[in-house]
C-alpha cells in the first residue's frame, strides 16, 4: 500500500486526479455551470387524473385567475345552454362513423368528439412535446459540457505554467528544460496514455516512440500485473532486487532518475508510465483506499522536497526531508505562532528490502515560509479519485453550510441515516489550534464536517464512508455533474423554509465559539456571535437569507 512504499504487484492501481502543475486532468474538483433557471420549481399536474382538469399548468403554483365579469358572460353563467346550438338550426341526419373512430354528424355546426380519442391526442402532443424538450436539453448538456472541458484544459495550461515559473523564482530547477519537457505519457486533455509495448527514445533527436492504444481518464481502475523501471533520460533498463513472498512481488517505489511502466492487463492490454522522477501518476489500490477519512493523503509538490520536523515551530528538532512527489497521510492542521500552515503527516522512508523502512510522524508546512523570499506550496492534498458515498452516523444529524468555514451560513441539515455523495475534503482556516476537517457535497450542494469540532476523545464522526457512487464515469465526468446539480437545485425547490440554528453538529450544545472566529474570505457569508441567532433559508431563492437574532 501506499504507506508501506512498496508496490506490490499482481494488483489493482487508480488513475490519480491532477493537482495544480503536474498536468493531469482533474474532473472532480469543478463542475459544468449549470443555470439553474433550467429547474423548474413546480413539477406538472398528471394529465391522466379522473378528475377534469383545465390546462393551466403554466401558471406558478398558487396563482390567482381573475375573470372580468360582462353581460354576456354573466348570462352564459346564468344560463350555460345558451352555448348549445337551437334544435331549430340543426337538421335531423343520421351519423356516420370516420376512420378514426369519431362520431360526426354531417352538419358542420355540430360534431360529437370522443373523449378517449381527445385525451390520446393530447397525450400524443405531450409526449412530442417531451421528446423535443429531451432532444434540446441533451444539446444543452453537451454544449455545457464542451464549454466545462475547454475551460478545464485552459486552468491545467495555466496551472501547469504558474508552477513552472514558480520553480524557477525559487532556485528549483532549469525553467527552459521543464518547459521544453515532452509530456509524451499525456494526451492533450491530460489523461493518461496506454501503449502497446514500452516507448523508446531517439538519442540525438530525444523523440519518444511509441504505439498508442488508448487513454485513461482520472479515477479510471486497472490492473497491473509486471513493472519495468527504465533511466527517465536513456530508456535504458534498470535491473530491480524484486522482493518475491508467497503470491504478490514487492516493487520499490519511484525515485528521482527513475521511469517506471506498469503492463497492466485491464481494462486492456498495454503498457502505462507509472511514475516519472519519483512523481507517481497512479495509486495502488482501489478508489475507496483514496476516499476513506482515515487515509488522507498529500504529495510533495516542491521540487525541494518538504522538511519533515518533530514540533510544530521551525526551530524544532530537524527528521528528514520527504523527497518530491512522494505521498504521505495528514492528520491534522494547525496555525502555529508565526502563522504559518502546519501539517502533522505519517510518512514512510528508506526501503523495506534494505531494512530501512520506517514511518516517521511530523510537522510538514504546507506552504513555503514568505520570509524565505519563496511562494508557492510544499505539498497538495491529494482529490478523491471518484465521488464517494458517506453515511450520516451522529445522531443530531450533519449541517450543511455553504463554505468551507464554520462561520458560514447553514443551506440544509442530513438527519442521521441519511447518505451523501462527497467530491472533496479541505481544512478549514479556523479554529488555528485545530483546523477542521470538511468534506465537499456533490452539485455545489455545500460542505459538511467529518467529525465535531470537539478535541479527543469528544471528536466523534459526523459521518462514515460507506462505498463509492457507482454513477459515475470517469469517461464521462460532465454528466454525472449536471445530474448532481440538478438534484441539489431540485431538493432546494421542494424543500420547506427551514430554520436552522448555527453550530447545530460541529459543537456541543451552546457553544457558538466558531461564529465570532475571523475570516479573511470575502465570499463567505458573515455571521456575528450572539445569545441565540437563527437563519431563515428560503429554498426559491437560494439568494435570500433572513438572519433572527432572540
Amino acid at each position: 500500500m501506499v504507506e508501506e512504499a512498496e508496490i506490490l504487484l499482481p494488483g489493482s492501481f487508480v488513475v490519480l486526479q491532477g493537482i495544480p502543475g503536474d498536468g493531469v486532468a482533474n474532473t472532480i474538483d469543478s463542475n459544468p455551470n449549470l443555470d439553474s433557471t433550467e429547474i423548474n420549481l413546480f413539477e406538472e399536474v398528471d394529465e391522466d387524473d379522473d378528475e377534469e382538469e383545465e390546462d393551466y399548468h403554466h401558471l406558478a403554483k398558487d396563482s390567482v385567475v381573475f375573470y372580468e365579469t360582462t353581460s354576456a358572460t354573466t348570462n352564459i353563467l346564468n344560463n350555460p345552454t345558451s352555448l348549445l346550438p337551437r334544435l331549430s338550426s340543426l337538421s335531423v341526419q343520421p351519423l356516420r362513423s370516420t376512420t378514426t373512430g369519431q362520431i360526426v354528424n354531417q352538419h358542420d355546426s355540430f360534431i360529437v368528439v370522443d373523449d378517449n380519442e381527445q385525451q390520446e391526442m393530447h397525450r400524443k402532443r405531450k409526449s412530442t412535446t417531451r421528446e423535443e424538450e429531451s432532444s434540446s436539453s441533451r444539446k444543452k448538456d453537451s454544449e455545457l459540457i464542451e464549454q466545462w472541458n475547454a475551460h478545464r484544459r485552459t486552468k491545467q495550461q495555466q496551472e501547469r505554467h504558474d508552477w513552472i515559473t514558480g520553480q524557477d523564482a525559487n532556485k528549483y530547477g532549469d525553467i527552459t528544460k521543464m518547459k521544453a519537457e515532452n509530456r509524451w505519457w499525456l494526451n492533450p486533455e491530460g489523461r493518461l496514455k496506454v501503449f502497446r509495448d514500452i516507448p523508446k527514445v531517439d538519442k540525438n533527436s530525444r523523440m519518444v516512440y511509441c504505439n498508442l492504444i488508448t487513454s485513461l481518464s482520472p479515477g479510471s481502475t486497472v490492473v497491473g500485473t509486471e513493472l519495468i523501471c527504465l533511466d527517465s533520460v536513456s530508456f535504458e533498463t534498470i535491473k530491480l532486487d524484486v522482493a518475491a513472498a508467497r503470491g504478490p512481488c514487492s516493487y520499490p517505489r519511484g525515485r528521482t532518475g527513475w521511469l517506471q511502466i506498469l503492463k497492466i492487463e485491464s481494462p486492456v492490454e498495454g503498457v502505462i508510465v507509472l511514475s516519472v522522477d519519483g512523481y507517481s501518476f497512479l495509486g495502488p489500490s482501489l478508489p475507496t483506499f483514496y476516499t476513506d477519512p482515515q487515509n488522507w493523503f498529500w504529495r510533495v509538490t516542491c521540487r525541494d522536497g518538504a522538511y519533515l520536523r518533530e514540533g510544530l515551530e521551525l526551530d524544532s528538532k530537524y527528521l528528514t526531508t520527504l523527497t518530491y512527489g512522494s505521498f504521505f497521510r495528514v492528520t491534522g492542521k494547525v496555525i502555529n505562532q508565526q502563522g504559518l500552515s502546519r501539517l502533522f503527516v505519517h510518512a514512510s522512508v528508506g526501503e523495506q528490502r534494505e531494512g530501512t523502512l520506517r514511518t516517521l510522524k511530523g510537522w510538514i508546512s504546507e506552504y513555503l515560509n514568505p520570509k524565505s523570499g519563496q511562494q508557492g506550496a510544499v505539498a497538495q492534498p491529494m482529490p478523491f479519485p471518484v465521488p464517494a458515498l458517506y453515511k450520516v452516523v451522529l445522531p443530531m444529524g450533519a449541517t450543511i453550510r455553504c463554505g468551507i468555514e464554520l462561520s458560514t451560513v447553514p443551506i440544509g441539515h442530513a438527519p442521521v441515516g441519511s447518505t451523501l455523495t462527497v467530491v472533496g475534503r479541505a481544512f478549514s482556516q479556523h479554529p488555528i489550534d485545530k483546523c477542521i476537517e470538511r468534506l465537499k457535497l456533490a452539485g455545489n450542494g455545500g460542505w459538511i464536517s467529518l467529525r465535531l469540532c470537539e478535541h479527543a476523545p469528544d471528536n466523534d464522526f459526523v459521518v462514515q464512508q460507506v462505498g463509492i457512487d457507482g454513477t459515475f464515469d470517469p469517461d464521462s465526468p460532465g454528466r454525472f455533474h449536471l445530474e448532481a446539480q440538478r438534484k441539489v437545485l431540485g431538493e432546494q425547490t421542494d424543500s420547506p423554509m427551514q430554520v436552522a440554528l448555527v453550530g447545530l453538529e460541529e459543537t456541543k450544545p451552546g457553544d457558538l465559539s466558531e461564529i465570532g472566529s475571523s475570516d479573511s474570505s470575502s465570499n463567505n457569508a458573515r455571521l456575528e456571535q450572539s445569545e441565540k441567532l437563527y437563519v431563515i433559508v428560503h429554498p426559491y431563492n437560494s439568494g435570500l437569507i433572513s438572519v433572527l437574532y432572540v
